[in-house]
């Protein structure tokens, strides 16, 4: 299991309201997540806790991947900063850089699928 991103509770109690995180490997090789957290109150808004859960974005990549496209068709999400987020291609959203010790983010632009790349590309 990963940890909540760290300062996901404290800010989720300052802001009051739900927060996620940014998309972030997990510790098992492989495993990508984006985490929630959301402060509860009581009646008179005194702060009793912060819920918090993380979602392995796997599920997604997998929901993606089953639903019945022709072989020269791809689904994929992205952010607004063109970072990958997920696709039905099960391209991971992070990728180990050379000369880089840390799993770094894929830009759209960048991936390994071509329909993909070239959506992107007309995207921007």
């Amino acid at each position: 299991m990963p940890a909540c991103a760290p300062g996901t509770k404290k800010l989720s109690q300052r802001t009051n309201k739900a927060i996620w995180t940014s998309i972030y490997p997990g510790f098992t090789p492989g495993t990508v997540f984006i985490a929630a957290s959301q402060p509860i109150r009581d009646r008179n808004g005194k702060l009793l806790g912060v819920s918090g859960v993380d979602f392995l974005l796997s599920g997604l990549q997998q929901y993606l991947h089953r639903i019945k496209l022709s072989k020269t068709r791809q689904i994929f999400a992205i952010k607004r900063s063109g970072l990958l987020v997920a696709s039905s291609s099960q391209e991971s959203p992070f990728r180990k850089m050379s000369g880089k010790q840390q799993l770094q983010r894929v830009n759209v632009l960048d991936s390994q699928t071509p329909v993909i790349r070239t959506a992107a590309k007309y995207l921007y």
